[in-house]
């Protein structure tokens, strides 16, 4: 009788830790389920990249620009931005520019009207305001959470800290980086719960899930155990 009781205690205190982390999982698994990743990502702000022509367009050589650089270069990429054609030119020490194709000339780093401006051309939304803010290296917003060079593009009078539509874009390529909205922060939120990462939101093998799944388990293996117990012990 008393490791019966025991076992039972031990249980019920078991249940109690574990529980309400288990509705947790449960509730915000159940969110994630049920929020289109699309609409988290803003693929909907987002408009279909432009293309041009350049049958008719007096390109550079890559080789002609790649001559020009002072370190060694380890890709590059012709592609449209802001209507005139590029080089996105990446360096082997993981660093990036912009070229125009054209005249040869550095875009990057991009001032802010450049940065609003990159935002503007494939945003889809109808706020006609916009303002751009450089992300500062040292303290680098929870929403964005990447080391590189950044400009926020905060739309209708979206606030870094306090939500809105916000495109992140790249100070060296000129390329949106992130778009973040209230829903994708709420998602983030929601994931942070999820894997118990409640800072960075980014770790799904931190000490608290470990020890928590473990001891889910063996209240889940406790209780079963219990169900084939009472047969042999009777009520």
């Amino acid at each position: 009788m008393a490791k019966r009781r025991l076992f039972y205690r031990f249980h019920i205190w078991l249940s109690w830790i574990v529980g309400l982390q288990i509705v947790i999982w449960v509730a915000t698994g159940l969110f994630m389920a049920l929020s289109p990743i699309e609409t988290v990502r803003g693929e909907h702000l987002a408009r279909k990249p432009e293309t041009i022509d350049l049958r008719s367009t007096a390109v550079q050589l890559p080789g002609t620009i790649a001559a020009r650089e002072k370190q060694p270069v380890e890709r590059m990429l012709l592609k449209t931005w802001l209507g005139r054609p590029t080089y996105e030119i990446h360096y082997a020490d993981g660093r990036a520019a912009l070229v125009d194709a054209v005249s040869g000339k550095r875009l990057s780093p991009l001032t802010g009207t450049a940065a609003e401006m990159a935002a503007r051309a494939v945003y889809a939304g109808g706020e006609p305001m916009a303002e751009a803010t450089r992300v500062d290296p040292k303290a680098i917003p929870l929403d964005f959470r990447r080391d590189e060079p950044a400009w926020a593009v905060r739309f209708h009078n979206a606030v870094i800290s306090t939500g809105g539509t916000i495109f992140y874009v790249s100070a060296e390529t000129g390329e949106v980086l992130a778009r973040r909205t209230d829903r994708w922060r709420l998602y983030d939120l929601m994931w942070g719960l999820h894997i118990m990462d409640y800072g960075g939101r980014t770790n799904f093998n931190t000490p608290w899930l470990a020890v928590i799944s473990a001891l889910s388990l063996i209240s889940v293996l406790a209780g079963g155990a219990l169900l084939f117990l009472r047969r042999r012990w009777g009520p």
